[in-house]
Parts: structure tokens; sequence; C-alpha cells
């Protein structure tokens, strides 16, 4: 069996010019799982099952107890993925005044007027 190669050298290719079109011609195809979903759901499925030796608990019950322990030996990366995940990450806030009224004066003076140069006596 033979296989012609005219379709493989002229797909994705200008008619006229011979050119490559630009953008992806073949697709990711309607039947394909997007890899996001699927990884998620591997993940969610491995941390569901039961832990090696322990019968009460779970994968993720282990990630958890060791993310404790961590935190508790002074990991400071530890205790900051704990307390984004329960408090959440810090937004950073700006201060605007509300108040018209006070006149915000902006100034700025030369602490060496003479600009570091001395005059000839």
């Amino acid at each position: 069996m033979t296989v012609d190669p005219e379709p493989l050298l002229t797909a994705g290719r200008d008619v006229g010019t011979g050119r490559f079109l630009p953008g992806n011609h073949a697709g990711r195809g309607f039947g394909r799982p997007k890899l996001a979903a699927t990884l998620s759901d591997v993940l969610r499925s491995k941390l569901e099952q039961p832990a090696e030796g322990k019968k009460r608990k779970n994968n993720a019950a282990m990630i958890a107890d060791r993310l404790i322990e961590e935190a508790l030996r002074g990991n400071i990366r530890a205790i900051m993925y704990i307390f984004d995940r329960l408090e959440g990450s810090p937004v950073q806030t700006q201060f605007q005044a509300q108040r018209e009224d006070i006149p915000f004066v902006f100034g700025w003076s030369d602490p060496h007027p003479d600009n570091g140069h001395q005059e000839n006596e």
C-alpha cells in the first residue's frame, strides 16, 4: 500500500502561492477531551483513593496532614499556602483622599543651594 504524498505536501498551503496559511488548519477535533479537564479528573480521583496503610484516610487528608506538619515546623511557604487557601490572597488597596477642601502642597527645597559649588575667593 502506497500513500499519495501530494495531499500531505499541500495541506495548510495556499493553492496559488504554495505558502503556508496562518493558523492551525487541523484543529483539535471535537471528540478529543480538553487536557485540563482530564488532568483535574485524574487528580480528584487519586486524591479520593484510600491512602496506603491507612484505613480511614484518603490521599487528600494525608497531603493536608503533611502540609500542616510543615507549617508547624516553620515552613513559611506552607504557612502562606494555608492562609491563602483559608483567608484568600491579600488584595492590594490604594488610598484615595475623599476630602477636597484640604489642599495638597508639594514642594522641594534644595539642601545645598549652591549646588555643591564653592566660590573661589
